[in-house]
């Protein structure tokens, strides 16, 4: 079996994407990683490069109306880079957000996902609904259409009202969407689908040795939430090193 990992980061999240990729590296050195890095410094790129040793940098400098909709689009932005993978190489895809970082090797949960066409945490099964930080997908020809429908739905979404989010058609039409509180666009849209597909293909959600929530401490994944993960947004530029 072959994979990847990725990730996407902003310079607000460098510090926390850099103690993701420690961690990978620290286990999971040979895999690949990944790593989106929207509107950072040379600086920040340096210093991310440092933190992995087999890390692929994918680049975009792009102008947004807000910080919003910049953290919109790097959480998005994992729809068209893990169809990227699937279209132009044999390998799956591990994508986990930038807070999530790993505390073991976690060789069994690969072991685990041979046979598993897409691994992502459910919070409810009927109608299905996902915690979207951390998706395994299996390279496929069927996927990799699932993962293609997926950027369709986020993409045509709009929706509007308290706490919940919104989607211009300017942006609609420069391919920019983003989230306002809570989950984005692209995990409301991949609850439909995978709603949807469930059962035709091979779903599994995470197992509790690896479902990542931060309040398991049987879990050998974390996936930072609260105090744990907004110390590092007090981090300041000086100290990349």
């Amino acid at each position: 079996m072959s994979m990847e990992f990725l990730t996407a980061t902003n310079s607000k999240y460098i510090f926390i994407a850099a103690k993701c990729l420690g961690s990978f590296n620290q286990y999971h050195p040979d895999i690949k990683f990944n790593l989106v890095c929207v509107n950072t410094s040379e600086e920040e790129v340096e210093f991310l490069k440092q933190k992995h040793s087999n890390l692929n940098i994918i680049r975009e400098n792009l102008s947004f109306e807000s910080e919003g909709h910049e953290r919109g689009y790097c959480i998005c932005s994992r729809i068209w880079n893990i169809k990227k993978i699937l279209k132009e190489t044999e390998n799956d895809v591990f994508y986990v957000d930038a807070d999530v970082f790993l505390k073991d090797n976690v060789s069994e949960l690969f072991e685990i996902t041979k046979d598993v066409d897409f691994m992502i945490r459910a919070k409810r099964m009927e109608p299905f609904k996902c915690n979207a930080g951390m998706i395994w997908v299996k390279n496929t020809k069927k996927n990799l259409e699932i993962i293609e429908e997926w950027e369709d739905v986020a993409r045509r979404m709009k929706i509007t009202g308290p706490n919940q989010f919104i989607l211009l058609e300017k942006y609609y039409e420069k391919g920019l969407y983003w989230s306002g509180q809570g989950a984005g666009i692209d995990q409301l849209g991949l609850n439909v689908i995978i709603q949807k597909y469930k059962n035709e293909i091979n779903y599994q959600t995470f197992p509790e040795k690896f479902n990542g929530i931060s309040t398991n401490e049987k879990s050998l994944i974390c996936h930072m939430k609260g105090p744990e993960k907004h110390k590092y947004f007090n981090k300041r530029t000086n100290e990349l090193q």
